[in-house]
């Protein structure tokens, strides 16, 4: 599946909620998913650094307030429109931990895939830097919700006896996400099937229970 299939899939699927919300009448998901679809197409098109919240409010046929009463900065509705999809779905069970992880990271892979996506992360860290709204988003966005596909593996993989016993969850969703982020903005290099696979290699080693 393509980034792109993934996006659109995204705008038909929105989240419930959104940073940054204003107390009013409750908003339109339709909306919301527009502009995220808006925001992704564009991205594409013109590249993070020609991107404005004019254009953006031209594709998706609303207001530019609109717009911001969302989100106050270009690079908070950029951030979302790139990571805000469909994680593995609860209850996946491809059958060990080795399988269900490599589909995981695999999955992983795909949000990063493009150097579209690597150029718009290096513009909206550099346009944000500590600012703790993209810090929320990212734990929103990214770390909460692989740290629940996680969870769920390794409930699994414990259950079957799959694991050692002294290693750390956390120390996974990191290593797994930061290595996916880091790879995505240092180089501009592929985040390709191979890297996904080594990756997942070393993650392995360092999890698995050895005889």
């Amino acid at each position: 599946m393509r980034f792109t299939e993934s996006a659109m899939n995204l705008a038909h699927e929105p989240k419930a909620s959104a940073p940054n919300r204003v107390a009013g009448r409750p908003r339109d998901p339709r909306v919301h998913a527009a502009i995220l679809h808006a925001t992704f197409g564009l991205l594409q098109e013109v590249g993070y650094g020609n991107l404005t919240i004019e254009g953006i409010a031209a594709r998706a046929g609303v207001g530019k307030a609109t717009i911001y009463r969302r989100w106050r900065h270009k690079g908070l509705l950029v951030f979302e429109a790139l990571l805000n999809g469909r994680h593995l779905p609860e209850g996946v069970d491809i059958g060990s931990f080795e399988d269900d992880l490599r589909h995981l990271v695999d999955q992983g892979r795909l949000r990063f895939a493009t150097p579209q996506t690597s150029s718009a992360l290096l513009g909206v860290l550099a346009d944000f830097g500590g600012d703790g709204r993209l810090r929320q988003l990212v734990q929103d966005l990214l770390l909460n919700p692989l740290a629940d596909d996680m969870g769920a593996l390794l409930e699994r993989a414990g259950e079957r006896g799959e694991l050692r016993g002294d290693f750390s969850s956390d120390v996974l969703v990191d290593a797994m996400a930061g290595a996916l982020l880091f790879r995505s903005i240092r180089t501009g290099d592929p985040i390709d099937e191979e890297f996904a696979s080594t990756l997942a290699d070393l993650i392995l080693r360092g999890s698995l229970k050895h005889d």
